[in-house]
């Protein structure tokens, strides 16, 4: 493992971070494939005011990192064209090899999110394929916003998970 971070530890500093800030946007974590989503898994989707997604897929090691192409999916949302930004987000200490990967291989991603041991993140720019360049350009413009009804219906995982957490916590306090 490159890091000692848990992924509720780096889901809550995503959350608490400037760019995704959890008090003006809406963050879900672990949001399954739906029909009227998302298409595939996401570790975490932002909601914009504007309803626009940004799916953020964290990874917790290189290995980590690598499993994730052997995946049927590449987090191209093919249903609904619903995800208007991709993020990958891992260990600082990988993110040179993980920059050299996505580049030589055409993955489709906007810039990739780093995390410290002190759970400090930092959006590193990157350099992508006039091929990758070109998708990004396209998808900008022709990605679609949710409708309500699709809005409430993140909002109610969001809901549903905050439930679950408030569960083990009260479970663990029972336990004491």
């Amino acid at each position: 493992m490159d890091t000692n971070l848990s992924i509720e530890t780096i889901e809550v500093a995503i959350a608490e971070s400037d760019k995704f800030n959890y008090l003006r946007n809406l963050v879900v974590y672990n949001v399954t494939a739906n029909s009227t989503l998302v298409s595939h898994e996401c570790d975490v989707l932002v909601m914009s005011k504007a309803g626009y997604l940004t799916e953020i897929e964290i990874k917790r090691s290189w290995s980590d990192f690598l499993a994730d192409f052997k995946k049927k999916h590449n987090h191209i949302d093919k249903t609904n064209d619903k995800i208007k930004h991709f993020y990958y987000c891992v260990p600082l200490s990988i993110v040179e090899k993980v920059k050299k990967y996505l580049f030589e291989n055409d993955i489709i991603f906007n810039d990739i999110i780093t995390y410290d041991d002190d759970a400090k993140l930092n959006i590193v720019k990157c350099e992508h394929s006039e091929k990758v360049e070109e998708i990004l350009k396209d998808k900008a413009w022709s990605t679609e916003h949710l409708w309500l009804e699709q809005q409430f219906t993140l909002a109610r995982y969001g809901a549903m998970r905050s439930v679950k957490c408030k569960q083990r916590i009260a479970n663990n306090k029972i336990k004491k």
